[in-house]
């Protein structure tokens, strides 16, 4: 890829900026204060400090991405996401079983045959084994992979960057000072004044300590989705950025602290939302970042994008150049899945590369197939 673009001036423009942070960018880029604010969070809504090297090339992929795409909001909520694609396999003939335990991916002559959960029960594979296998934890699954892919992939880094989210059910929807039209907006950030209070954050949370500064982001989709709540009422996601281990005591004082850092925030939020009352808020929930690995192992210490989005686990080289094309060195029909894989945490559809990998594999015609689902 180096090799082709140094071929041109605009490749070797392009070089430069996927090289450089997001802030050398910005600040050369942009003069006005808010501007360059608004740049900058949205990079790091990435999970990365804007000062991290090689974040540069964040800002023409999600402003290109979301001008081209927007945000996309599934009817009812995420899991009726979940619902249609299960739905999806049982009307084509298989079956879904939920709260089993995986303990090992079954391997004979160097192939993936099937898993076996924690019980001792076996599920036999008639062609494949897809996994959403974490790269540190992917050799206790897979013992007969490359050793070396093996290490490199338990080496890979996890970010320093955690969050924590209030979900709330609210008796109205939200009024915001600046305007009824922020309410219609998907993502809102609620801003510093400055650019070097953002940049403390991350530096905060780099040295593993709680922020001084707060760079809450919300959103209400009920404003954009009326079926997910009853008439007139409404729901809040907000979520802020903390370490995985809190300053006082581990990972483990979140399950004591997470309120009252939740309190903080919402007490934060109502200086732009006025009625963001305890009268508003009929009841929230709020999960810490040892809530996200426990909710899943693919949140691995809190690290909702499997591993740090940085440049040299990004694209082909993610997690590792082992495992960036969703395959397991040493094992052929084991094909991977996660946030921790291309193009990273977030609804992206991301399973649809392993599908392509998968079929191109097994010499089943893709575009067929998905022609065919439609």
């Amino acid at each position: 890829m180096y090799a082709m673009m140094d071929q041109s001036r605009e490749g070797r423009e392009l070089m430069a900026i996927m090289l450089k942070s997001a802030y050398d960018i910005v600040l050369h880029w942009f003069r006005h204060e808010r501007v360059r604010l608004h740049f900058l969070r949205m990079v790091s809504e990435n999970l990365t400090g804007p000062e991290e090297k090689g974040t540069g090339v964040g800002l023409l992929m999600f402003l290109s991405f979301l001008e081209q795409y927007g945000i996309g909001v599934a009817v009812g909520g995420s899991g009726m996401l979940t619902k249609a694609l299960i739905d999806c396999i049982e009307d084509h003939g298989g079956k879904v079983t939920a709260n089993v335990s995986v303990e090992r991916v079954l391997v004979k002559d160097g192939r993936a045959v099937g898993v076996r959960a924690a019980g001792g029960q076996e599920f036999m594979a008639k062609e494949a084994v897809i996994g959403a296998l974490h790269p540190h934890v992917l050799p206790k699954f897979v013992p007969e992979m490359d050793p070396a892919a093996a290490r490199a992939a338990q080496q890979t880094e996890i970010t320093a960057n955690c969050v924590l989210t209030i979900h709330a059910a609210l008796n109205e929807p939200l009024k915001f000072k600046a305007g009824d039209h922020v309410g219609r907006a998907m993502m809102i950030e609620l801003l510093p004044d400055r650019v070097d209070v953002l940049r403390e954050h991350f530096d905060d949370l780099r040295y593993g300590r709680l922020p001084r500064h707060s760079l809450i982001g919300l959103g209400s989709a009920s404003n954009l989705d009326p079926t997910r709540v009853p008439p007139g009422k409404a729901i809040m996601h907000a979520w802020d950025y903390v370490p995985y281990e809190h300053p006082d005591g581990g990972a483990a004082r979140w399950d004591e602290l997470k309120i009252p850092f939740a309190e903080r925030m919402l007490e934060k939020m109502r200086a732009y939302i006025p009625n963001l009352t305890s009268a508003n808020i009929i009841k929230y929930h709020c999960d810490s970042p040892l809530d996200m690995e426990r909710t899943s192992p693919s949140f691995l210490r809190g690290d909702i994008h499997g591993v740090a989005p940085y440049l040299y686990q990004f694209g082909a080289h993610r997690p590792t150049p082992d495992l960036g094309q969703n395959t397991v060195p040493g094992v052929e029909r084991l094909y991977l899945v996660g946030p921790f894989q291309h193009p990273g945490g977030g609804v992206f559809g991301a399973g649809r590369g392993t599908a392509m990998r998968m079929c191109s594999d097994l010499k089943i015609d893709f575009d067929k197939v998905v022609k065919g689902a439609k």
